[in-house]
């Protein structure tokens, strides 16, 4: 979805900043500054065994009375959705013209 806003709205337009960009950023910011990222279950895993040895390295230097570094953490439940390109189309249209109505607005 951003990829195509970004199409549709560059962040500069003629040299100058584009006015629908901040209408944008702000209603992003409102509606999801609190939700996390949550990566796939093999990503994470990936990471935690790429930085496995640099984490117990860090461990044994600086903290060698911790068990750990970083206290085990559940993998949080994978959520994605899949839509269709029509699917992701309407909701990007749905979005800038939400956008604009609050440009208006304000």
């Amino acid at each position: 979805m951003t990829r195509r806003i970004n199409l549709l709205y560059p962040y500069l337009e003629n040299g100058k900043v584009h006015s629908l960009r901040k209408a944008i950023i702000q209603l992003i910011e409102e509606r999801h500054s609190d939700q996390k990222y949550i990566m796939p279950r093999n990503t994470y895993l990936e990471y935690d065994a790429a930085f496995q040895e640099s984490n117990e390295w860090v461990r044994a230097n600086y903290f060698p009375a911790r068990e750990t570094l970083f206290p085990p953490t559940p993998i949080p439940a994978e959520t994605r959705v899949y839509l269709s390109e029509g699917e992701i189309q309407n909701l990007v249209n749905a979005f800038i013209a939400e956008c604009q109505n609050k440009l208006l607005v304000s």
